[in-house]
């Protein structure tokens, strides 16, 4: 190999997850249909049946829209209709979902009423997602700031739009900025929160990438490791966050040259992904990225181009088209045409890869 495969296949997680969300906190009481059908569609969604989810959210928004147009329950729906559609990677249709959502509760609620900014922080993660930088610093920052003057210290609010704003920077390269927010999130779930909660498994790997940009290679191993444990132990061998600590710990083992140990990682995290998500799925495609830069590192020119491929192909369809990490994929593929003789194709490929990043925000 004449250059080194760019890497970038590790997850941060962005999401500003709003827990139950079942009731309508004190307004009109909602039908006892509309209950019935947006508990299923979370339980639904907690267990990653996206097709169950998805119908029965429906249902349950034709059941709240007959109660009038600006209800709670709507703006409840909507918000639950925005996280199955950010788990499925349609970033876009949630951002519809949450801004309906806050446009009904920008008439119901104060303006200093933690379900704005909360929404608004949820908002800044989609942008994250989207790789839509400043957009996401400028909801973000203010949400933030909103939060900690209207919660307790203790609210997972807080630690989540902290974990949300501390990822933004991790992806701008703040290091410095994003270490006390992502540390301070985890704390504050660690006090809070069950010691199996998922969200303690999310700021844990979160740190633990942190840690592996700024070059502590153990500290960031460490936390990785309990991460995956806590998942292993709580969520079982094939839920969809497993493979998000499988793919990071892959990853690091790339990294750290333990290519044995990487592969059946990566491989156990693509079959997850692929039967969670589908085949077109922006993770599944990062996984793939994944396992061709673990076989291109080894040198294995014919095993990493088809993965390179795929790839590409699911990041082409699956994100923005200026994301940075279809320019990695396509710089990938095209060191491997050159030292294969297609040297045209490479830099046609090249090219496009230098304009997505001189296009990039």
């Amino acid at each position: 190999m004449t250059q080194a495969a760019r890497f970038r296949g590790i997850l941060l997680a962005t999401g500003l997850a709003m827990s139950c969300l079942t009731s309508t906190g004190g307004t009109a009481a909602p039908s006892q249909t509309w209950e019935r059908h947006n508990a299923a569609g979370l339980a639904a969604l907690e267990a990653r049946h996206f097709t169950e989810a998805r119908q029965r959210f429906a249902v349950a928004l034709r059941e709240a829209e007959r109660q009038g147009p600006q209800t709670e329950s709507i703006a409840i729906t909507l918000d639950n209709q925005a996280r199955l559609l950010t788990a499925r990677g349609e970033f876009a249709k949630a951002e519809a979902r949450l801004r309906r959502s806050l446009a009904i509760r920008q008439k119901r609620l104060e303006a200093d009423d933690p379900k704005l900014a909360t929404i608004l922080g949820r908002l800044g993660a989609l942008a994250v997602q989207r790789h839509r930088l400043g957009q996401a610093e400028r909801l973000l920052k203010p949400a933030l700031a909103s939060l900690e003057r209207m919660l307790d210290a203790g609210d997972p609010r807080l630690a989540a739009a902290r974990n949300a704003l501390g990822t933004l920077y991790v992806l701008q390269g703040k290091l410095a900025e994003a270490d006390p927010l992502i540390a301070e999130a985890l704390a504050n779930r660690e006090r809070v929160l069950a010691p199996d909660h998922p969200d303690i498994a999310e700021s844990l790997s979160n740190l633990g990438l942190l840690r592996l940009r700024q070059n502590k290679t153990l500290a960031a191993q460490a936390l990785l490791l309990r991460a995956y444990s806590l998942r292993r132990k709580s969520l079982g061998r094939n839920h969809p966050d497993l493979a998000e600590s499988l793919n990071n710990l892959g990853a690091l083992d790339i990294i750290l040259g333990r290519f044995t140990e990487a592969a059946p990682r990566l491989e156990a995290a693509l079959r997850i992904r692929e039967r969670t998500y589908g085949p077109g799925h922006w993770k599944v495609g990062q996984t793939l990225y994944n396992l061709g830069v673990l076989h291109h590192f080894q040198g294995d020119l014919d095993r990493a181009e088809p993965f390179y491929r795929r790839a590409l192909a699911v990041q082409s369809r699956a994100l923005a088209p200026r994301h940075p990490d279809i320019a990695d994929t396509m710089d990938n593929y095209a060191d491997i045409m050159s030292v294969t003789g297609r040297g045209s194709e490479a830099a046609q490929l090249k090219d496009r890869a230098a304009r997505i990043r001189s296009q990039a925000g």
